[in-house]
């Protein structure tokens, strides 16, 4: 499989910025059908305002909540973290003192 990246042109036109959400429609000239126009706040569901977009996530133990499926979730993800790294740096030992 041969992946192709495009870069996409940046748009400078201020109504365009305004009216549509720009590079949404990143399909090839053949298929295209336009970037989506931004519609009004009261067509979208409410859940979508109240998404947390902070970056980065917050490690596990600055967290408030210690009950919360989020903080439990995030424990796992930064044990796997420590797991994988105390994994290499063990191959990278094994590596170097095994070799004869």
């Amino acid at each position: 499989m041969i992946l192709i990246l495009q870069a996409l042109d940046v748009e400078t036109d201020p109504h365009k910025l305004v009216k549509y959400v720009c590079g949404s429609d990143y399909r090839t000239d053949e298929h295209r059908e336009g970037d989506i126009e931004i519609k009004e706040d009261s067509e979208y569901p409410n859940w979508l305002f109240t998404m947390d977009i902070t970056r980065p996530k917050p490690n596990a133990i600055d967290m408030e909540n210690k009950n919360s499926i989020e903080y439990w979730e995030r424990v796992r993800k930064e044990h796997m973290w420590k797991q994988k790294r105390l994994m290499k740096k063990l191959s990278l030992f094994k590596f170097k003192y095994d070799r004869k």
